[in-house]
């Protein structure tokens, strides 16, 4: 069975790799442009306003000019006309400068750059209009001031007060339309961070599905190859490669299969000697007890001899040194089968020492085969 490469550690990179990416190269300056967009639109929006607050300062500037130059020109109270001329001439002064702000702060709108210049010379034309009222006006040519102030200048200054209207108008519709703008602008970053953070954690979701299933199946694969074994098949295997989390588990799972088919054989092996040493040994016995036998068969026909002989005292000499040799050769042959019996009970010794060494052995692997198909069965519950 070919060897199944896994590779966890490089899918996870891989996918958070991939949500960085879309981070860095697609969420982050998307949102500098939408961000950009906000601040320009904002800007804008800003300069409206403010020349929105020049016009009315502006404004309140001509209407100021007027009605204090009509009191100056009108009023009975010298002290009164004395100080609405005073007011009317700080407005003339202030009037101008205020008109002509305007052209800095709307440069760049062009939908209302042609207002303003319009605003701005009538304003100009007004402003011209009334310096000869104020110029009689401070000679006390009150009469004079008034025919002026009803005639020339209250002409220049209804122009200026319509082309002051129709400027008012082009601001408040361009801040209309910029604020249009700016709230598109902050719908679209709105839109921007939810499709990154969407497409990130599908990306993220996708990636944990898939690391869920290459676990849970390469964590049955493992509590397959140990329910094998645990049956007694002991060629069972992982067979994974890789330097990840769940390779280097599916080796050394095929590792213990190795060394536990080792043990095995060992085992085997040992009860292979055990049954030659019993053979051995029962032969041994056996050629004992025919040896004693035979020996026990010379005995008597010695004592038959001796029997037969006893009428002749010349031999009974010879044959009694004859069967003290006898005798002596079987008690050397007695002890020769002696020894050699408690040799082999020493190699049995031996052998029952091995055998229950590996049966240790085997016990301790079975208890590491339980325990990983116990951890491996709880993992693949808890994912």
């Amino acid at each position: 069975m070919n060897a199944k490469r896994t590779s966890l550690e490089r899918g996870l990179i891989l996918s958070f790799a991939l949500v960085i990416a879309v981070l860095i190269f697609g969420v982050i300056p998307t949102s500098f442009w939408v961000m950009g967009n906000i601040s320009t639109q904002a800007e804008t929006l800003h300069a409206i306003i403010v020349a929105q607050n020049t016009y009315v300062k502006a404004q309140a500037d001509a209407d100021t000019l007027r009605a204090n130059s009509i009191d100056a020109a009108t009023n009975p109270d010298q002290g009164k006309a004395e100080a609405s001329y005073l007011l009317a001439n700080t407005a003339m002064g202030a009037f101008p400068k205020d008109s002509r702000s305007l052209q800095s702060l709307t440069a760049q709108d062009s939908d209302v750059k042609t207002f303003v210049e319009k605003f701005v010379a009538s304003a100009n034309a007004y402003d011209f209009q009334a310096l000869p009222a104020m110029t009689l006006l401070g000679n006390n040519k009150k009469a004079d001031a008034l025919k002026i102030i009803h005639g020339p200048s209250y002409v220049a200054y209804d122009q200026q007060s319509r082309d002051g209207q129709a400027l008012l108008n082009a601001l408040k519709h361009s801040s209309d339309t910029r604020f249009a703008a700016l709230m598109q602008a902050r719908s679209q970053a709105v839109a921007v961070v939810v499709a990154g953070a969407a497409i990130a954690a599908v990306i993220a979701l996708l990636a944990m599905l898939w690391f869920r299933r290459a676990m849970a199946r390469g964590l049955e694969r493992v509590l397959d190859v140990f329910e094998a074994m645990g049956r007694g098949d002991l060629t069972a295997r992982v067979n994974f490669s890789g330097r990840d989390l769940l390779g280097r588990f599916g080796q050394a799972v095929d590792q213990l299969g190795d060394r536990l088919a080792q043990i095995i054989a060992t085992i085997q092996q040992a009860v292979l000697t055990v049954q030659s040493a019993s053979q051995h040994t029962n032969e041994t016995a056996r050629q004992v007890e025919s040896r004693v036998s035979e020996e026990l068969v010379a005995l008597a026909h010695a004592a038959e001899l001796s029997t037969s002989v006893r009428s002749t005292a010349g031999s009974v000499t010879d044959n009694a040194e004859q069967v003290a040799r006898r005798v002596t050769d079987i008690s050397s042959a007695v002890a020769e089968m002696t020894a050699s019996i408690q040799e082999m009970d020493q190699n049995l010794l031996n052998l029952a020492t091995v055998v229950e060494q590996a049966v240790a052995n085997t016990q301790e692997m079975s208890a590491s085969i339980v325990q990983g198909a116990g951890n491996a069965e709880r993992v693949r519950q808890e994912s």
